[in-house]
């Protein structure tokens, strides 16, 4: 039986595991705990990976679909963005760090419909709440990240108003929903 996997926000994490600084580089991101996947900061991560009682306090920061970073437990090699390292140990590897900007359900759909009245396009409201409705993801409850509620409005776009988006559009929805954040 596949066990569920437990998410947890950024805030808890640090609470819980305490991520350590990096020693190798003082500017690195997320609050100067960020370990780089190359070089010296990499052959370090290596090096905790590989050793029994040190693997469990590794964990690498990975880009995910929709724009979305996750952090996970462990040492991970494909889609790696980074590495972090915490005081304290993970427990199982059925567990994941949400590091998004979220937004509501309900404001995804407003958004939906909004940036698409900037450029006349007559969208019905009840389509969007259902194809919204359809492809929530139920990671989380009552909201998604704002990369999904961006993908999704392409999406909806695409499928029912039948019509590529132009570049200008692309750059616009992009611009729209990072402001989102």
């Amino acid at each position: 039986m596949l066990q569920e996997i437990k998410t947890i926000d950024w805030e808890e994490f640090v609470h819980k595991y305490h991520p350590v600084k990096n020693h190798i580089d003082d500017y690195s991101s997320y609050n100067n705990c960020m370990f780089e996947t190359f070089g010296e900061e990499l052959a370090y991560i290596v090096s905790l990976s590989n050793n029994e009682e040190s693997k469990k306090f590794v964990w690498t920061i990975i880009d995910g679909e929709n724009e979305e970073t996750w952090i996970i437990p462990g040492y991970h090699y494909v889609n790696r963005y980074g590495y972090l390292v915490t005081e304290k140990p993970w427990e199982t590897e059925d567990i994941q760090v949400n590091d998004n900007e979220m937004i509501s359900n309900i404001d995804a759909k407003i958004s939906c419909i909004d940036f698409y009245k900037g450029y006349d396009v007559i969208v019905s409201e009840n389509e969007v709440s259902d194809f919204f409705t359809k492809n929530y993801d139920n990671t989380f409850k009552d909201e998604m990240t704002v990369g999904r509620a961006k993908y999704l409005a392409i999406e909806y776009y695409e499928t029912f108003v039948n019509v590529e988006l132009t570049d200008e559009m692309q750059e616009d929805i992009y611009d729209y929903y990072n402001n989102l954040k």
